[in-house]
């Protein structure tokens, strides 16, 4: 996989975005990813030209010339750069963005953007950047694959222009920087570690000291940052006041080994901030040990939510605030266990994670190995590996759902989010020909085997390892009883070990799935039509049996109850013509309009440009 990454500046100009573009580059090409960087051929503020093409750390770096302002530098020669990439990652809002946007038609390059906070950094012409935002940025957001939001605000901003193919993807944090710190204790120490910016609310903190001096006068407080508009001398006439100054520390831009000792003098880290991009500090704290108490704002409930660490404060509110903290250092303090930061967690806060994510979000942009079908992500394995996955899970006893998705199925999904919800949950394997045509024409090339349930169930019974246990649900009473013949007649080495007709109602669901946990079932076949039967799958087969897999009509072929279509048409793709003709009543909704529907969504999702 060769991707480009197009950023205006980077090494040697240094900050934030050079930043994370850097450590990003060098964690894919860990990845064995072919990995290049377009950037400007001048640092901003200077009038230093740099080299044309330059290797720095192992990275290859194009630089191009460009006109205008650093706002908005044109460089139209960046398309002669990105023409032999798979995918061509952009980041930032900017000419780049546009450009790249605009000439999709003539490089044909897969485009994901990364916001870095768009271009709303500064109130200066603010209402004209409205404007361009809800015009211009919409339009060529359409011909992006992917939105990578670099924070939480990020995500809520560019959602209001375009929801779907919207994730967050935030910068990666030195989770082994502070890791292997080990207290005696729990020392009575809060700390705030960070920018001494106005927004991230520290003179709050003092407020909160006061309130927990009241309650016990051994309580400290350190706060240690870099001063970007907030001074110490501020934060300490606040102390002074409350008369708690004494018991405060502020240390100005600490080196690493000086705040690796002040947080080992210290239990819990606090961050009452109003605003936070994404809260890098409080990951941190996590991976330190510390317990974490965190103000209410959506970037930290994002993280509480991902991370099941941390609580909740109202900062605002001095004593209940301090009531909150106390109690949690009461918990830690009665607990044997200490605080540790999960090796997930590790790895998923890392650059290697980031690197890692996004180089998968590649890969189902280039449909490589799941391709985005309306709402639905639908696996791409060839009849052969898909049959080998579900084998596997039956003689393992591995959770696994499986579901054919079709062009039915697909608009329940793309129509109902419940069924969305649900079959994120699923292998999703395709079926037919309308969801091959839309792989096609959204991604360029077709599926590699037609996977249709009616088909694919008979020969994973076939190849299933002897005294497989079944359980049958679906269809009409007599249909099922004829069907559970039929399978102990054509497949005598597995066990039938129930059956049950697909006409039952909501109340006697849990019931139902008591009786399939009874029977010790290895595979459960459901066959009541979509999107009923991936819904019933979803709510009641987890932790009842190891696999499921929602069959549709397949009761109905087996039995004779329904005549497929013969061979021929199945090989001209026009199966669903067959059923059309035997049943138009019953069918032409589905078949007539819902086909028209199909194409109208397909052709929205592939004039949105989101694949992933």
């Amino acid at each position: 996989m060769r991707v480009v990454h197009v950023v205006r500046q980077f090494r040697p100009a240094i900050g934030g975005m050079e930043n994370a573009v850097y450590h990003l580059v060098r964690e894919q090409q860990k990845l064995g990813v072919d990995v290049r960087v377009v950037t400007l051929d001048r640092i901003f503020h200077t009038d230093r030209v740099l080299q044309a093409s330059e290797m720095i750390d192992g990275i290859e770096i194009t630089r191009i010339p460009y006109r205008g302002s650093m706002r908005y530098p044109i460089a139209p020669s960046v398309i002669r750069h990105v023409l032999d990439a798979d995918i061509v990652h952009v980041h930032g809002i900017d000419f780049f963005f546009d450009y790249l946007a605009l000439t999709t038609l003539y490089h044909r390059r897969r485009l994901v953007v990364s916001t870095h906070g768009g271009f709303f950094h500064t109130k200066t012409y603010r209402r004209l950047k409205e404007i361009f935002f809800q015009i211009v940025t919409r339009r060529s957001l359409r011909r992006y694959a992917l939105t990578a939001a670099s924070s939480f605000p990020d995500a809520a901003l560019f959602e209001s222009l375009r929801s779907d193919g919207l994730r967050v993807f935030g910068n990666g944090v030195d989770v082994d920087k502070f890791s292997n710190i080990r207290r005696c204790g729990l020392p009575k120490q809060l700390i705030y570690f960070g920018r001494l910016a106005p927004n991230k609310n520290i003179k709050t903190l003092v407020h909160l000291l006061a309130a927990m001096r009241r309650a016990d006068s051994a309580w400290r407080l350190v706060i240690a940052g870099r001063v970007m508009g907030t001074s110490p001398s501020s934060i300490m006439q606040v102390a002074t006041e409350l008369d708690v100054a004494e018991a405060v520390t502020v240390q100005d831009a600490p080196s690493d080994a000086m705040l690796r000792d002040l947080i080992q003098a210290s239990s819990v880290f606090c961050s009452p901030s109003l605003y936070e991009g994404f809260g890098i500090a409080c990951i941190e704290a996590m991976s330190a040990g510390l317990i974490v108490a965190l103000s209410d704002i959506p970037a930290h409930r994002a993280t509480i939510e991902a991370t099941s660490l941390g609580f909740l404060v109202p900062f605002d509110e001095p004593e209940a605030a301090a009531r909150a903290i106390l109690a949690a250092y009461e918990r830690q303090s009665s607990s044997a266990d200490p605080v540790t930061f999960p090796e997930h967690l590790k790895h998923a806060y890392s650059w290697t994670g980031i690197a890692r994510a996004t180089c998968d979000a590649y890969k189902d942009i280039l449909g490589q190995e799941n391709r985005l079908i309306l709402r639905s992500r639908v696996r791409v394995m060839t009849r052969a590996t898909a049959l080998h996955e579900i084998c596997r899970a039956c003689a393992t006893g591995m959770p696994l759902r499986v579901a054919f998705l079709n062009a039915h199925l697909a608009i329940q999904a793309a129509q109902q989010s419940q069924v969305a919800a649900a079959l994120d949950d699923f292998v999703l394997l395709n079926d037919g020909v309308g969801v091959d045509l839309a792989s096609r024409a959204l991604f360029r090339r077709r599926f590699p085997d037609n996977l249709n349930g009616t088909d694919f169930t008979p020969d994973l019974l076939d190849r299933l390892g002897a005294g497989c246990r079944i359980f049958l649900l679906g269809a009409t009473a007599d249909v099922i009883a004829k069907a559970a013949l039929y399978y102990e007649a054509r497949w005598p080495q597995h066990h039938v070990v129930g059956f049950q007709s697909g006409f039952f109602s909501d109340a006697e669901s849990h019931d139902l799935a008591e009786t399939i946990r009874a029977s010790r079932a290895d595979l459960v076949l459901v066959g009541m039509g979509c999107p009923r039967q991936e819904n019933w799958l979803a709510q009641y087969i987890p932790g009842v049996c190891p696999v499921g897999i929602a069959v549709g009509a397949l009761f109905d072929f087996q039995t004779g109850t329904v005549r497929r279509a013969p061979r021929s048409w199945r090989q001209l793709r026009l199966e669903w013509v067959y059923r059309l003709l035997q049943e138009p009543r019953r069918l032409g909704n589905r078949y007539v309009l819902g086909n028209a529907t199909f194409v109208f969504l397909v052709a929205r999702q592939w004039l949105s440009g989101v694949r992933a």
